[in-house]
């Protein structure tokens, strides 16, 4: 099983990046919010994963969706750490901010 962090090292086309580095650039380009809900997470996060096993570029789904989860395990391994300072209204802000870059909005 491989360790889905934010400085993990991702392949691309010319060469590899951290994880949170591919993000960022994604996001500096205005590629962000393609994710729609929690079964489209749980796909592209598997997509990601297989990618990576296989030396393969992942794509902007995969990388968002595996962003997601290291975000999320991330702030939770701050949030429930002893020496924790973070309250929980930080948490749920800082665990919004997340899910914003990665979920489109949904609007009817």
């Amino acid at each position: 099983m491989i360790a889905i962090t934010l400085d993990m090292q991702v392949p691309h086309s010319l060469g590899s990046w951290t994880l949170a580095e591919a993000v960022n650039s994604l996001k500096a380009s205005g590629m962000t919010r393609l994710i729609r809900n929690s079964d489209d997470l749980e796909e592209h996060f598997g997509g990601f994963q297989r990618a990576v096993r296989d030396g393969q570029t992942p794509t902007i789904g995969q990388a968002l969706a595996a962003y997601h989860v290291a975000a999320s395990t991330a702030l939770d391994d701050e949030y429930y750490a002893e020496d924790s300072t973070m309250t929980p209204r930080q948490y749920g802000a800082r665990q919004a901010a997340i899910t914003r870059l990665v979920f489109q909005a949904t609007r009817r």
